[in-house]
């Protein structure tokens, strides 16, 4: 194993937490309510505008095979009680599952991952913004959507991509929210402008650390979100995603997205805060 570079290892020691906070809060760690994975079960398929993301995700969590040669990270007494990280060309498939120590049902869960994630940047430091942009039901993919900016501070950047989140509920109760990277051809040549225009207005009020920081884009980002009742809380939820920076990204961006020790951490710190949302949700403060 090759080690870190010097400037690589200055960012997990001096601005770890930002940087994790940064990947949560692009949409690759997220979870609320312990133990086993919450599967699709072998009759549902649920589809992406992606077809190989698509394929991914549901053999992830259909086919329990799909996770040999994964490494598996037991625990307990945490809010999550398994991680998983599977190599996947130049990074690692993600999975994080648990139940937490709060009893939320699965619509108060959906709510919080699929309307509410615009709240994250109350609850932690890493998300900067991550405003609604639009709705509606996808004719693709036939479920309702929204469409989100994500600004996400990565300590020594920030990055940012589209996102387009959809709500899938099952015939048995249980909820899935899938989510995808948005591409130019989602939208017709004025939504994408507008889309655009409504970025250039984030960038200019959001309060950044120095004007001139870097912003680079989110080169893949995907994941599904399965909320299923739990063995000793009302909900389980697991999370299966992949979030990468590829070529043009630059090489700390590159390489923290493919660290077990930094993914690892950012899954668990996630849950910090996707749990301050839902309790909020809960309690009716977010409607």
């Amino acid at each position: 194993m090759s080690h870190p570079t010097r400037a690589t290892d200055s960012l997990l020691t001096t601005d770890r937490r930002r940087f994790l906070e940064g990947l949560f809060a692009a949409g690759l760690f997220a979870g609320i309510p312990r133990v086993g994975q919450a599967g699709l079960g072998d009759t549902v398929s649920i589809k992406l505008h992606d077809k190989n993301a698509s394929n991914i995700l549901n053999r992830a969590l259909t086919d329990e095979s799909y996770w040999s040669g994964a490494s598996v990270y037991k625990y307990q007494d945490e809010l999550y009680d398994e991680i998983r990280l599977k190599p996947m060309g130049d990074g690692y498939l993600t999975m994080i599952t648990g139940e937490g120590n709060q009893d939320f049902t699965a619509e108060q869960v959906g709510k919080t991952v699929f309307a509410h994630q615009d709240k994250l940047p109350r609850h932690m430091d890493g998300a900067k913004a991550l405003p609604r942009l639009g709705g509606g039901m996808d004719g693709v993919v036939g479920a309702p959507y929204c469409d989100r900016y994500f600004l996400a501070d990565f300590a020594l950047f920030y990055g940012e991509f589209f996102q387009r989140s959809y709500d899938f509920r099952l015939s048995d109760g249980r909820v899935v929210i899938a989510y995808e990277k948005i591409t130019q051809n989602f939208l017709d040549g004025n939504k994408w402008a507008e889309y655009r225009k409504r970025r250039k207005e984030v960038l200019e009020t959001v309060e950044r650390r120095w004007i001139a920081s870097s912003i680079v884009e989110i080169t893949h980002s995907y994941g599904m979100f399965v909320v299923s009742p739990g063995a000793k809380r009302k909900s389980r939820v697991t999370l299966v995603a992949q979030l990468r920076f590829g070529q043009g990204s630059g090489l700390i961006a590159q390489m923290g997205s493919k660290m077990p020790p930094v993914l690892k951490a950012g899954m668990q710190a996630g849950f910090n805060a996707s749990v301050a949302v839902a309790r909020h949700v809960k309690s009716g403060k977010y409607k």
